[in-house]
This record gives structure tokens, C-alpha cells and sequence, in this order.
């Protein structure tokens, strides 16, 4: 049964192929991937953007599909929720949803079930609604597919912002000392921008590039910070 639908699936993209954009190599991939996103107001995490080799948009029909390196199993935090993605994905995508979906299961107790439509709340409530082919359906908050560029930069508006390697230096030792953090649990010699949100004690900071740092006296355990 899998093999027969993933064989139809690679057969409606090639009958798509003709009329389509067509978009090939990862970071050509993934700018299109945030552009079709942003265009559509979809949450930029809601989908995987570091593995995509080609992606196809019919925009005549609002066909769309992603071909990823292989099956990718994602794990929503925020949620509590996990994700398959399928080295084939395809929609038809419109204004805050992407409906007839295929290629993406979620995991509901023991079961993966795929996922048949995703829908963005257009009221005040900030959700995300999933439904599935069973007929389940599942809302989330729309902040829990946020990618962390997204969330640092809806937070800039009402952030203490700091800049540069010395003075952010300085402002980290002053809020892990503030908080009663040992200066040590954070890297503070690479970092050139820090945010702080007074009102809603939320902070950000960035690395010139990802640190990977040996804390060699407790428990010799290694610690990976991305830029």
C-alpha cells in the first residue's frame, strides 16, 4: 500500500511538471520554501526547510510539492507532537492553508496518521488547526511553528538590544549574575547581539557562528550552541 501510494504521488508531480516552477538545490530550495511560506502567512517551521533538494509550485492550481533528500521525523517541542515527512510532500496551498496534503503523518498515542490539511485561524486566537483523513482534528498555538529568527524579530519592537562582542560581554555577565547564573553555562566570548524583553523576561543572543564548548570538570558532558 505504501509503495503504491508514494508511486502515485511521484506520478501526479511528474504529470505537474510541465506547467510548474521549478526550484532545485538546498538553498535555492529553502529562500523559495520562506518566500511561498511568507506569501501564504504560514508559520515558516511548520514545514522542513534544511533538507529540500526540489520544490514545484503549479500556480495556476496552487499545486505545490517538496522533494526532500529522504524522510525527515520531526519532534514539535512546543507541542508534544511528532511529525514524518515524507521524502515526498504535496498540497494545494491558498491564503493561511494548505489542503489534500500528502506525505505528512502525525503521530496521535501509537498511531501515525496522515495529515490532510493544515489551517491558519484568521481570529484573534493565534491557532493552527490540523486535520487528519480519520477525521481528527487538533489546534495549536500558531508560536509553537515559529522558526527562532521569526520569534527574535517579532520581539525587537519592545527589546533592550546590545551590539557588539565587548559590550554584549558585558551584558551577560551583568543578567547571569542579576539571575544568579553561573557566568560559566554560557559561551560569552563569540557573542554580538543580545535582546532582552524586560516585561516578559525573554532574551536571545547571537553567536558570530555555532559553538561547540567540552565542560571538562563535572559531569564531562559536551555542549552544542547554534550561531
Amino acid at each position: 500500500m505504501r509503495k503504491n501510494l508514494k508511486a502515485m504521488v511521484s506520478q501526479v508531480i511528474d504529470s505537474m511538471r510541465e506547467k510548474a516552477e521549478i526550484y532545485v538545490g538546498e538553498t535555492e530550495c529553502q529562500k523559495r520554501a520562506i518566500r511561498l511560506l511568507e506569501e501564504f502567512s504560514i508559520p515558516r517551521g511548520l514545514l522542513p526547510l534544511d533538507n529540500i533538494v526540489e520544490i514545484g509550485l503549479v500556480p495556476s492550481e496552487g499545486f505545490i510539492w517538496l522533494r526532500q533528500k529522504k524522510k525527515k521525523d520531526h519532534y514539535f517541542e512546543q507541542i508534544g507532537r511528532s511529525v514524518s515527512f515524507a521524502a515526498e510532500v504535496t498540497a494545494f496551498i491558498e491564503p493561511r492553508r494548505m489542503k489534500k496534503v500528502t506525505g505528512v503523518k502525525a503521530k496521535e498515542l501509537l498511531l501515525w496518521i496522515g495529515v490532510s490539511e493544515m489551517l491558519v485561524d484568521d481570529s484573534n486566537s493565534g491557532n493552527i488547526q490540523f486535520r487528519t483523513h480519520t477525521g481528527i482534528s487538533r489546534s495549536f498555538p500558531v508560536s509553537a511553528f515559529k522558526m527562532v529568527s521569526q520569534v527574535m524579530d517579532s520581539m525587537r519592537e519592545k527589546a533592550e538590544i546590545y551590539v557588539g562582542e565587548t559590550e554584549c560581554q558585558k551584558r551577560a555577565i551583568q543578567l547571569l549574575d542579576e539571575f544568579n547564573i553561573p557566568r560559566g553555562l554560557l559561551p560569552l566570548d563569540n557573542i554580538v547581539e543580545i535582546g532582552l524583553v524586560p516585561s516578559e523576561g525573554f532574551i536571545w543572543l547571537r553567536q558570530k557562528k555555532k559553538k561547540d564548548h567540552y565542560f571538562e570538570q563535572k559531569s564531562r558532558h559536551s555542549l552544542s550552541l547554534i550561531g
